[in-house]
């Protein structure tokens, strides 16, 4: 009782002390009024301090802290924005006091304004903050925005995803958020030209969501799409981020299709009042900055404008035109096109035209840039050379970068210190974790450029950090003239530039073989790519292109005669390097598809092993789910290189992953699967149990994993982490200690021959193709059947006593639903999966993982369909179970219709609806 009443004492103590001194600074305040310039700073001071004082005993006059908020002194503005902080509760709510500030003149007082608003947790905060986007911003403006709407994200994020109104009367502020919104909720907001801007900005939409945004602006702006389309593009351009050639492809893809639909014709004709866009395109073509952009610039051109002879006229008369136009090959679908081209196009394999320029033999450029692709990348650079006629050059030139931490400045890759070691001071630093950080130097002046050598930091594992990395060399206009990416990054790194012609012959290589669709023009390509195969300054491009046309194809007797001419190669290069792309074209060359004379084929393997590190050819078996080897054997430390080359019809990637990891990296891929940003990371997940990985690789397309075999011998799984993929696509890289164990291994067999048959068109989504499903009447079943066989459907999905029992009989399935739904289960066959088509994932005490449809079960054991294709099924004994898992991934894999155009999934979903009894 007696503690009481001393507690109730001392605070009717301290009420009064503080009604008391509060009644004392009034009267101070008013005193200060008659004495005082009220815009003198020591007046402005003093009502701080009076304000300061009541805060501390937790009352606060809003009359005075509104008084010090309009203070003609910024800095009593800022202190007393802080104050509202403070107190933001005895105000009731401090919004609409921050709502001024936060546009105040003053960056101090923004700056206050921007933290006070991260304590009060309502969409309507983050609102304020975003106008701070108002004024000029500063690098700490920048991170208090980030952090506050970080604080407040929960808030904002769930106002958008609810439809409210938010931020639609602030453009820049929308902006700002919806450039970080998901692009599942962007598709659900209400049409606005923040959110179209925003769609034709972000790489990896489908086509059709890029022609939507740009309806969408067309029709604001009173101006016609492919108008929007190319200013997009031409924005575009001119970026520096990694994913850029992403979007430009998806741009130009949506230009092809409005163009066909808006009224575009062949042959450059359009509909009355219908503009032209061929004079835009040629624009492009001859001054956009990324190649990519003048390469799908230049095939558009000749798409929509139709002549093939002008083209060709106009891009001989500069090796770099022409070369830019022999890289677009590939992109153009001009019909009659190949057939026009393709002897213009052998004739450069023996010689280029030279021009004046290149007498020097060397490119030129004025910028060298180095950029790290990735959403939390760090670049830490010792010293960038760049070697003409064996000067450097880069010494006199002035180097920048995006950001700069621990005093790591851009100047320091041009110092002449090439230690990798962080103590000696000469490397460069950027802010850790920031997206596409880059590094940049500017000549001065257009320079001729024989090599480029990178050194990097070697202390510790930060050597890695520069994995990936692209060195870019641009012109006066920057446009690119050289663009090449560094594999796994090592102590130093060194990229050849080559002369103008020279760049058109490798170039003529890779466009001979794109253009040998026939097996006319097929075998004529062998004939002359195996012609130059001699040339030390061709080789590997010629290689390349051989690589890429099947074996089938070749005509008789060359396939005989390169082996020949690679054993004299590798013989005369006993004691030099031999090019990778030589080292696996051997080991394809003597595999059984090509036919060689066993004692040749023997001897070409037995050259080839002496000649470089051993290189390893995978490829997946079309329509299977299987890599074509399932075991690849190497020794521990030594270099060894993976070249994957997808001759699927679906997307695949090769992940090699730790020992034991297999099951644990193909769950973590099916959990990602549902993530917006699963595309962008290949369907790698971020684990340390991941050791290398290509990205997610089209149909056609080829990447190399170069690596160090891993220094403990074991068996290391390498695994194709797409979705539904991994349970079946997975192999073993055997690490062994001994190169003896390898000398006398069998070469490499291959089950698959040649390149796929179908070229990749798109990721259809149902969106893309459920406009069509009206038109169904009009489709083809007939053409749909075959469509249905082409994809291998037979082997898992019955109709009648007809096919396979992995899938459901496909009479009943389409009884059952309605052709949207029909198209749902076929592009996305994980969204609803059937109870009894489940799959189950098991791993045995022996360390083997088992995956597929139980067919039975009892207390004894589990019998599991493991391939859904048919086969035999596995019987696993319960006793030998150590976990059971089910999976969310359908054993009907993504991806099978990526091949076909539109009007052929269509006609596939007429013959299903067609199978209704």
């Amino acid at each position: 009782y007696e503690d009481r009443t001393r507690y109730t004492v001392r605070r009717e103590l301290r009420d009064r002390d503080t009604k008391e001194v509060l009644a004392a600074i009034q009267i101070w305040i008013a005193a200060l009024a008659k004495s005082n310039d009220k815009k003198d700073a020591d007046y402005q001071h003093h009502l701080l301090e009076a304000l300061w004082v009541q805060q501390q005993h937790a009352v606060i006059d809003r009359p005075l802290l509104e008084r010090v908020l309009r203070s003609p002194e910024p800095r009593a503005r800022a202190a007393a924005t802080r104050v509202a902080r403070h107190m933001r509760r005895e105000l009731g709510g401090p919004l609409p006091l921050l709502r001024a500030r936060i546009e105040d003149d003053h960056p101090r007082v923004r700056l206050e304004a921007l933290v006070a608003l991260s304590f009060v947790p309502r969409a309507e905060s983050a609102e304020i903050a975003l106008r701070v986007l108002r004024k000029p911003m500063d690098r700490f403006l920048d991170y208090a925005l980030t952090e506050t709407m970080a604080a407040l994200e929960p808030q904002w994020r769930a106002a958008i995803a609810s439809g409210e109104s938010f931020a639609v009367q602030d453009p820049l502020g929308l902006a700002w958020v919806l450039s970080r919104t998901d692009t599942d909720v962007l598709a659900t907001l209400p049409p606005s030209e923040a959110l179209f801007e925003q769609l034709v900005e972000r790489h990896g939409l489908e086509t059709s969501e890029y022609v939507r945004a740009a309806r969408g602006l067309a029709a604001m702006h009173a101006t016609d799409v492919a108008s929007v389309l190319i200013a997009a593009i031409e924005r575009a351009d001119v970026q520096d981020d990694g994913h850029t050639d992403h979007l430009l492809a998806g741009l130009f893809q949506a230009l092809a299709d409005v163009a066909t639909s808006d009224g575009h014709a062949a042959n450059g004709a359009t509909d009355p009042g219908t503009p032209s866009l061929v004079p835009s395109l040629s624009r492009l073509a001859q001054e956009g900055r990324r190649a990519s952009t003048r390469r799908l610039a230049t095939a558009g051109r000749i798409d929509l404008g139709g002549s093939v002879e002008s083209a060709w006229n106009e891009a001989a008369r500069s090796p770099m035109a022409l070369c830019e136009l022999l890289e677009a090959l590939p992109h153009v679908h001009t019909p009659g096109a190949a057939e026009q081209l393709f002897p213009r196009v052998v004739a450069l394999l023996e010689r280029a035209p030279a021009k004046a320029s290149d007498a020097d033999g060397a490119m030129r450029g004025r910028y060298v840039r180095v950029e790290l692709p990735g959403a939390q990348r760090t670049l830490t650079l010792a010293e960038v050379e760049v070697l003409s006629g064996g000067a450097n050059q880069a010494r006199s030139g002035t180097a920048t970068q995006s950001t700069t931490n621990w005093g790591g400045g851009p100047e320091r890759a041009i110092d002449g210190n090439t230690s990798g070691a962080w103590p000696d001071g000469g490397q460069t630093h950027t802010i850790e974790n920031r997206p596409d950080p880059w590094w940049e130097l500017d000549l001065g002046a257009p320079r001729p450029i024989d090599r480029i050598v990178l050194w990097n930091r070697t202390d510790d594992d930060f050597e890695r950090r520069l994995d990936g990395a692209l060195v870019i060399v641009l012109d006066a206009d920057r446009r690119s003239v050289f663009h090449s990416q560094v594999a796994e990054a090592g102590t130093s790194q060194s990229f050849e530039l080559t002369s103008a012609s020279l760049r058109v012959r490798r170039a003529a290589a890779r466009a001979t073989a794109a253009l040998a669709t026939t097996p006319e023009r097929a075998s004529a390509a062998v004939t002359a790519l195996a012609a130059q195969c001699g040339d030390p300054d061709v080789r590997t491009s010629i290689v390349a292109a051989l690589r890429s046309i099947p074996a089938t194809r070749w005509p008789e007797g060359s396939a005989r005669d390169l082996a020949q001419s690679l054993l004299a190669h590798f013989r005369s290069q006993a004691d030099a390097g031999v090019e990778r792309e030589v080292l696996a074209f051997a080991d394809e060359l003597a595999g059984p598809e090509f036919g060689l004379d066993p004692a040749l084929a023997r001897e070409l393997r037995v050259a080839r092993r002496r000649a470089g590190p051993q290189v390893a050819v995978i490829r997946p078996v079309p329509d299977s789910l299987l890599y074509d080897r399932t075991q690849v054997t190497v020794v521990a430390g030594r270099p060894v290189e993976l070249v994957f080359q997808n001759v699927d019809i679906m997307p695949h990637n090769l992940v090699v992953t730790a020992r034991g990891a297999l099951a644990r990296v193909g769950m973590a891929a099916e959990r990602m699967s549902a993530s917006p940003d699963a595309w962008s990371k290949a369907f790698v997940p971020d684990t340390d149990e991941v050791l290398h990985a290509t990205r997610l690789l089209l149909p056609g397309e080829s990447q190399t994993l170069a690596f160090t075999a891993p220094a403990e011998p074991g068996d290391y799984p390498y695994v194709c982490t797409f979705p539904g993929h991994w349970m079946r696509m997975n192999g073993i890289l055997r690490v062994v200690a001994s190169g003896s164990e390898i000398d006398e291994a069998p070469a490499p067999t291959t089950a698959v021959a040649g390149a796929p048959s179908r070229a990749f068109v798109r990721n259809w989504t149902v969106a893309d193709i459920k406009p069509d499903l009206g038109s169904l009447p009009q489709r083809s079943p007939t053409a749909g059947r075959r469509v249905f066989e082409t994809a291998s459907c037979l082997r898992c999905h019955a109709i009648g006593t007809e096919g396979g029992t992995t899938g459901p009989e496909l009479r009943a399935v389409a009884q059952r639903y309605r052709p949207d739904e029909l198209l749902l289960h076929v592009l996305e066959p994980s969204r609803v999966i059937a109870p009894e088509y489940v799959a189950q994932v098991f791993s045995t005490t022996d360390g083997r993982i088992v995956a597929g449809r139980v067919l039975s079960q009892d207390e004894r054991s589990v019998r599991v369909q493991v391939d859904p294709y048919g086969g035999p099924p596995e019987e696993l004994l319960v006793e030998d179970i150590e976990e059971r898992a089910t999976s969310t991934v359908s054993i009907m894999p993504s991806g099978l219709l990526s091949t076909f155009q539109r009007e052929e999934i269509g006609d596939l979903i007429a013959y299903l609806v067609s199978l209704k009894p």
